[in-house]
């Protein structure tokens, strides 16, 4: 069964042109591996790797979406998506690679003006996202979620779990987000506008 699951990610790799290789990084519903381009091994990338058959396909749902979330998303604060790819067991998102990884690698470290920085960066890509009906969920103290680019600037993540206003509607009653993460709202089953930045420096 091993065996099986290996070839199938290798002929989804062999269909993206990519090689695979080390794992930097493992969520509830994914995993993310390096990739180098096999025209040239200095073009690295990030794939991110969906079990899709996990949970009666529950998966599946989060895969779709970021990949439509993501399509949609263009901007120099959030991640870049560059093709995507599935199969009836496996979903696959070709990211950009961001080699500074995440801020919680760094967190401890900061200093002020450093973090007023990435304020604004998480910010920008806060408001695109917001001004397209798209909440992220999944970002207050999530500093994983947070990627830094060469430039030093934030870049932010994973939109598996992000939502969207639909029908006029300003406020949500229910909010998925990773366990422990939830807002105060939330856990009293209270209405709350998903777009508000109040916690955002917290």
């Amino acid at each position: 069964m091993e065996m099986e699951k290996v070839d199938e990610h290798a002929a989804a790799f062999s269909a993206l042109n990519l090689d695979r290789g080390l794992c930097v990084g493992k969520g509830t519903s994914a995993e993310v591996v390096l990739a180098s381009s096999r025209d040239d091994v200095s073009r690295k990338c990030a794939v991110k790797i969906f079990n899709l058959v996990k949970d009666n396909r529950c998966n599946e749902w989060g895969f779709i979406k970021e990949v439509d979330v993501l399509k949609e998303l263009r901007h120099p604060r959030i991640v870049s998506l560059l093709t995507s790819l599935d199969n009836p067991c496996h979903g696959y998102i070709v990211l950009k690679y961001y080699s500074n990884g995440s801020l919680e690698k760094s967190l401890g470290a900061l200093e002020p003006p450093q973090v007023l920085g990435y304020i604004r960066d998480i910010g920008a890509a806060l408001e695109h996202t917001h001004r397209r009906g798209i909440f992220h969920q999944d970002i207050k103290r999530k500093p994983a979620n947070v990627l830094v680019d060469k430039e030093d600037r934030a870049v932010l993540c994973d939109f598996g779990l992000s939502g969207r206003l639909k029908n006029g509607n300003t406020k949500v009653t229910r909010w998925v987000t990773t366990p422990g993460f939830h807002g105060p709202e939330t856990k009293k089953g209270q209405a709350m506008c998903p777009y508000k930045l109040e916690s955002l420096g917290a």
